[in-house]
């Protein structure tokens, strides 16, 4: 890959991701700061979710069609329309909470659009031996734009009402659409289907999801797995769905501390990946998985039980800081206990059941009734995960293929 296509591609990748993020931080302390309703702010939460988790299993089929870098830019320009049409309404006094919902649900749409596309756009791009640079990169672009859209946003809140954040998201997914339109990828052969074509397809999506559950069901250890990943990710579901409600509303911070929390969590992750390698390089990654799981709970009983800003806000990075070392664990456990023929389509249905917890869990605070009820679920949820993990403990250690080198050539 050419230097300065290199440059451009970054660049346009930077700027969408780091719009996503401006939105991802604006939406929720908007909603909620002038709805100061808990029950709102996890209905949002949900409706933001529900299509991006919806749209996984179509997004690899518009992009084989389509052409990944015609739905890429489509993310892109239909993201940065839709955030300048949702300003412009709130500037006009149409409901709030109806236009900001509706913006996140498409804006969460064609993020999983862009998301997948990006993964067919990058072979394009870059030779084999380029790829692991390439992404590191975006990888790095990711942790980078986590730190700094809330850094952005809370700065802007200094001197500027958090609407204004809207407008600049938008203009960083234009600036990305820009940039990538610049880049000319190279002719591939594009799938182009027929409506019998597509009809076969969607029954064979129903079949491979009947066959993949199916094996999480047959396989005792697999299915466990599966329920220690929903546990977790319910409890940091929990904790996206009400960090601007908490922050702001029970713990009473300004809209820059929140900004500054949201920051530090993303500076806690990036450091954890960093040291990931040296740690599963020197502990077994079956322990570090444990650990991880129970730093989780613990963090999640602490964020129900404590009355001090400082402990929740280091709670609360803990949580979504520990759930990669979590995800090492049980993303290099359950491929040792899925038939390889199988592998694809068994993932697909495991992370799709993974990320239903995240509307799940809007759909629980949207319950609360006010920001007590909800910090209380924390610890609930969290003494609820702890005792799963206790009562699973023996059989996960001695039925582990990552622990036992012996069962791990054991085919599954």
């Amino acid at each position: 890959m050419q230097a300065a296509l290199l440059i451009r591609f970054i660049i346009a990748r930077f700027s969408a991701a780091l719009g996503d993020q401006l939105l991802l931080f604006a939406v929720p302390l908007i909603i909620y700061t002038e709805t100061k309703s808990i029950s709102l702010t996890g209905l949002a939460f949900f409706i933001e979710w529900t299509p991006r988790v919806l749209s996984l299993p179509i997004a690899g089929t518009l992009s084989d069609r389509i052409g990944g870098q015609y739905v890429y830019l489509a993310a892109d320009i239909v993201r940065a329309i839709a955030a300048f049409g949702a300003f412009y309404l709130l500037t006009v006094n149409v409901n709030m909470f109806v236009v900001l919902s509706g913006l996140m649900a498409i804006s969460a749409f064609f993020y999983a659009q862009s998301f997948i596309a990006l993964e067919s756009i990058v072979p394009k791009l870059a030779s084999k031996a380029e790829l692991p640079k390439v992404q590191s990169w975006l990888q790095g672009i990711e942790q980078a734009s986590l730190m700094l859209g809330p850094g952005i946003g809370s700065f802007v809140i200094l001197y500027a009402d958090a609407r204004y954040l809207i407008p600049i998201g938008a203009t960083m997914f234009l600036i990305g659409y820009v940039g990538m339109l610049t880049i000319k990828l190279p002719t591939m052969p594009i799938s182009r289907g027929t409506g019998k074509g597509a009809l076969a397809l969607a029954k064979q999506v129903r079949r491979d999801f009947v066959k993949a559950a199916t094996i999480v069901r047959l396989r005792p250890n697999l299915l466990l797995l599966t329920t220690l990943s929903i546990s977790i990710n319910l409890i940091i579901g929990m904790c996206m769905a009400t960090a601007a409600a908490m922050a702001t509303g029970y713990f009473n911070a300004s809209k820059a501390e929140f900004g500054l929390q949201q920051s530090f969590t993303g500076g806690l992750t990036l450091a954890v990946l960093m040291i990931l390698p040296f740690v599963v390089h020197r502990i077994n990654v079956f322990w570090v998985g444990i650990a991880a799981y129970t730093v989780i709970c613990l963090s999640s009983i602490v964020i129900g039980l404590t009355s001090s800003f400082g402990f929740y806000v280091l709670a609360y990075a803990t949580i979504v800081a520990s759930g990669d070392l979590f995800n090492v664990y049980i993303r290099s456990e359950r491929v040792l206990w899925i038939p390889k023929v199988h592998l694809g389509k068994t993932i697909g249905f495991i992370v799709f059941l993974n990320q239903l917890t995240l509307p799940l869990s809007g759909i629980i605070v949207s319950l609360s009734i006010n920001e007590a009820d909800t910090k209380a679920m924390f610890w609930m949820i969290g003494v609820a995960t702890s005792g799963v993990v206790v009562l699973c403990f023996k059989k996960l250690k001695t039925t582990s293929k990552i622990l036992s080198p012996q069962l791990a050539t054991t085919l599954a």
